[in-house]
């Protein structure tokens, strides 16, 4: 299955991005070095990998990384903002300049408001064989109720021994005092 992110193909073939999927705790060490000089070429902006998305071989190899953005603007709170980030490592140098953003979710505060906490954290519970750990509120829909969609982290590690990591998608939807859960792979193959 592809889907489209940004202009972004993930997954598929004929110039889509084959998913690594896992968590930028274990980067490559070219995107490592490709990562920290892309920082360079911004000002007031710092960033923080989350997940390692997929990667693309073309000329070089073009990285997609899923980061937290944090804009420093003078005389204003921190903004945090999850992005996307394409990351060109040339062949037989280092790269990172000139790096794409792509916006995923633009908040002042995307981490879990205080009023699902409670719920997000009892629906999770009721999960058993994966440990799900919410990162940041990504956005709201009002449907019959409001759904709310949380980046995540999932493991398996309790089924899968040395299970790693991987991105999900929470939408917890709260309707009436009642809270039900679905989760989704951030992307999916």
């Amino acid at each position: 299955m592809s889907e489209l992110l940004g202009g972004i193909t993930l997954g598929g073939k004929y110039g889509g991005y084959e998913l690594i999927n896992q968590p930028a705790t274990s980067m490559p060490q070219d995107l490592a070095s490709g990562f920290y000089i892309a920082q360079e070429g911004f000002v007031d902006s710092s960033f923080e990998p989350i997940y390692i998305v997929g990667k693309q071989v073309v000329n070089g190899i073009n990285y997609f990384v899923i980061a937290e953005q944090t804009l420093v603007i003078e005389h204003q709170h921190p903004i945090k903002r999850i992005v996307g980030m394409v990351i060109n490592i040339p062949p037989k140098s280092i790269g990172g300049k000139n790096a794409k953003i792509i916006d995923i979710v633009t908040s002042e505060v995307p981490r879990i408001p205080v009023e699902i906490e409670k719920p997000l954290k009892e629906e999770l519970a009721k999960l058993v064989g994966a440990n799900n750990k919410p990162i940041a509120l990504i956005g709201t829909q009002v449907v019959k109720g409001t759904n709310y969609f949380v980046v995540g982290e999932s493991t398996a590690a309790a089924v899968v021994p040395n299970a790693e990591p991987h991105a999900i998608l929470i939408t917890l939807n709260v309707f009436n005092d009642k809270a039900t859960l679905k989760i989704n792979n951030l992307v999916e193959e």
